[in-house]
């Protein structure tokens, strides 16, 4: 599809590594193209914070929601998939060899994971490189994280749409009033002068992409049936920005 002329869609793949034992065995996704091209590397650092996945700082709610959906037994931080070691080991790797990370991160626990190796990997590594690593969905990325991430000039990607669908279920069910409301903080990362973008996850999303709504997330910070409560008003983002 992507050699015709006429294809209407760019694609930048990623090739995954799931384990440590895949570095430096994946083969090259398809012949490159103007229109296709193979952008880099695929981690996955944690899960979702709505499967209870996510690598958390402090526990999950224990609810009756959270038993429905088998999140894993209370008092549970959720899961970070790779160690500090291996996740160094990793994007060392890659780094040296000038192709870009992008590192699924959802939870607070695992984005300092994350932040923490790309930091260690830019100070160790005596290899010139321009290569400019990423974090896909930063869901509780803390404010002190997104400070960092941006001065080390990390492309951020912020999972805000997960407010319009989950935002009462997160806020009485699974993580709090406090964690609801600092979901995705965009406005911090463009106060530190980082370059971000909002993303959907299809096809591991609820209903078709709606690009022109997820905006509408980002900037109303608002759930799907309940337009007038704001969850962290400080954190939104304005409409030119989205």
């Amino acid at each position: 599809m992507s050699k015709n002329k006429d294809c209407p869609i760019r694609l930048g793949l990623y090739n995954l590594v799931g384990e440590i034992s895949d570095v430096g065995t994946t083969k090259p996704i398809a012949e490159p193209t103007e229109m296709l091209w193979e952008a880099g590397i695929k981690l996955i650092a944690d899960g979702s914070t709505h499967c209870g996945t996510a690598g958390l700082v402090d526990p999950y709610l224990d609810t009756e929601m959270t038993k429905i959906l088998s999140f894993p037994p209370p008092p549970s931080n959720g899961l970070v998939l790779h160690t500090p070691e291996n996740l160094y080991k990793i994007v060392r790797y890659y780094h040296e060899r000038n192709i870009q990370v992008a590192t699924h991160a959802h939870g607070d626990r695992t984005c300092q994971e994350v932040v923490d190796a790309y930091e260690k990997v830019m100070k160790d590594c005596k290899t010139p490189t321009d290569v400019r690593h990423r974090i896909e969905h930063c869901g509780l990325m803390t404010p002190e994280q997104i400070a960092r991430a941006a001065k080390l000039n990390i492309a951020m990607s912020f999972f805000v749409d997960h407010l319009y669908y989950y935002a009462t279920s997160y806020t009485n069910d699974i993580l709090g009033p406090e964690r609801t409301n600092r979901w995705t903080p965009i406005s911090v990362a463009t106060e530190h002068g980082a370059k971000w973008t909002i993303h959907q996850d299809h096809p591991t999303y609820p209903g078709h992409a709606r690009p022109f709504a997820n905006i509408k997330t980002a900037v109303t910070r608002t759930q799907r049936d309940d337009p007038k409560t704001v969850y962290g008003e400080e954190y939104k983002a304005t409409l030119n920005e989205a």
